[in-house]
């Protein structure tokens, strides 16, 4: 009887133990998936921002374009433009809004103010150099000229 009540606390307490492990193991694997996980956003940001820099360069490109009158390259730049930004709303990455928009600053970065009466106070009336939101969140606001 003794020995039998010793054998069933020592299964009791193997599987106490067996528990525990396996709790540490699920914690492992979670704070590992975790951990690969803000690896692989890091990785995704980083790539994201290189696809900005090459769309400032390109839209660069496309008011050099416009600033010669050389139409066929405008219309070409135009076409790269539109199949970028539709990949990138592919993956979550959009452009802030600024045409007719009224500055905030939660995705706008004033760089310029200038007085003007024909439009309404504090409307962006130009772009400096475009921001963009990935999975919502502001990665680089708009630089924009705004009235006051």
């Amino acid at each position: 009887m003794k020995q039998e009540n010793n054998i069933e606390s020592k299964i009791d307490n193997i599987e106490k133990m067996n528990k525990k492990l396996l709790l540490s193991l699920e914690f492992l694997r979670d704070n590992i998936n975790e951990k690969k996980s803000l690896e692989a956003e890091e990785t995704n940001l980083k790539i994201i921002k290189t696809l900005i820099y090459i769309l400032d360069e390109i839209d660069n490109i496309n008011k050099f374009a416009i600033d010669t009158g050389n139409q066929e390259l405008v219309n070409n730049i135009n076409g790269v433009q539109k199949n970028i930004k539709k990949n990138l709303i592919g993956i979550n990455v959009e452009e802030i809004p600024t045409a007719n928009e009224i500055f905030d600053n939660k995705i706008h970065k004033c760089v310029q103010v200038i007085e003007s009466s024909n439009e309404d106070k504090f409307k962006i009336v130009n772009v400096i150099k475009k921001g963009y939101k990935y999975n919502g969140n502001v990665i680089r606001p708009a630089e924009v000229i705004a009235t006051k």
